[in-house]
């Protein structure tokens, strides 16, 4: 039974996750049609002409081609939780007092930072996967999705949530550094 309730949050966490990613897909599938495919300022004056008329730019309607999830990641959060494939019900106790431990820092030249009671790992991040600094192979990633201020992270084994940090947060965590 208790396997169950395992299973059950995992899967409750997944969904969740996944809902929230086509929510995000939609947001910006709106902003699309609504005219705004330069994505980089919200003045149609701006934009060139063939966007302006509303013809039908190939580069200017995939929007996937200047996204860039890196851009939006990038920023100081705090862990909320983490879930195992397979724990048991023993196992989430002790995993809880752990998950709602340590930081992620994200910066903006694509490296990041996970810190847990002062240890620190060193990481660099692509448009999908943060890898350990040291795998200069780019072949142990984790795979990393933003979804409106949470980072889920997903080693295959292992799924963990963070929350983006207030400026105060930020403040009572560098202070303590």
């Amino acid at each position: 039974m208790n396997n169950n309730k395992i299973h059950l949050k995992r899967n409750i966490l997944l969904a969740v996750t996944a809902v929230a990613a086509c929510a995000a897909l939609a947001a910006c599938s709106k902003a699309d049609v609504a005219g705004t495919a330069d994505y980089g300022t919200a003045d149609p004056d701006a934009a060139d002409s063939a966007t302006a008329s509303g013809a039908a730019d190939s580069d200017a309607a995939d929007w996937t081609k200047d996204y860039d999830p890196r851009k939006e990641a990038v920023g100081y959060y705090r862990r909320t939780s983490v879930v195992k494939d397979g724990e048991t019900y023993e196992e989430m106790l002790q995993l809880r007092d752990v998950g709602n431990r340590g930081y992620l820092i994200m910066n903006d030249d694509y490296t990041a930072c996970f810190d847990l009671d002062g240890v620190k790992t060193e990481y660099v991040f692509d448009k999908k996967y943060l890898y350990p600094a040291e795998d200069t192979a780019r072949s142990n990633g984790i795979t990393y999705t933003y979804i409106g201020g949470k980072l889920v992270l997903n080693d295959g084994s292992t799924v963990s949530q963070y929350q983006r940090m207030t400026d105060e947060e930020i403040a009572s965590y560098l202070e303590g550094n």
